[in-house]
């Protein structure tokens, strides 16, 4: 298989789980629904997958600071792949989403200088951070931010995998946005 089609399947796989997320942001939760689960399942694989994808595409441009945060961000969706649970009294999930955001924010911040992809997209990441903190900051801790926060986070991963799956492999290397 060429590498062109491995990335434009991590692109269709990115694409899917951002699409899933933005959609799953408006389906009522329910405590032990196995559809759910399922669902965030495979919004947290296509997620995972499709992380793996764009830091393919972009890494020798993002150096050591897009290394780590690539590596923090895929730590932290790697951990929440699977049913949540509470691990010797932590939520591991609390936990990554925190791990997720920080690690895509720092890979967005070297996105943003390499200048490869179009700069809505790292934004959108490091907008998604800013709107999960700051309920911290707030006396009523508005569940509006944290929906806020999941659908500025799917559309990075919609963006992004829009944009690796439609370009032409010959574009991929010269391309600046």
């Amino acid at each position: 298989m060429k590498t062109q089609d491995v990335l434009r399947l991590a692109g269709a796989a990115a694409a899917l789980g951002g699409a899933l997320r933005v959609a799953a942001a408006i389906i009522p939760a329910h405590p032990d629904s196995p559809q759910l689960e399922l669902l965030y399942f495979v919004i947290d694989l296509s997620l995972l997958f499709g992380l793996i994808g764009i830091y393919a595409q972009e890494c020798e441009r993002l150096g050591w600071v897009g290394l780590v945060g690539f590596v923090a961000a895929a730590s932290g969706l790697a951990s929440i792949v699977g049913p949540d649970a509470d691990v010797f009294g932590f939520n591991i999930y609390a936990a990554a989403v925190g791990v997720i955001g920080i690690g895509l924010a720092v890979m967005s911040v070297a996105m943003i200088w390499s200048g490869r992809l179009p700069r809505w997209i790292p934004a959108l990441w490091i907008a998604s951070l800013l709107a999960g903190i700051a309920p911290n900051f707030a006396p009523d801790r508005s569940q509006a931010a944290f929906l806020v926060a999941g659908v500025l986070f799917a559309l990075g991963f919609l963006g992004a995998g829009v944009v690796l799956f439609s370009r032409p492999a010959s574009n991929r290397a010269r391309e600046t946005l």
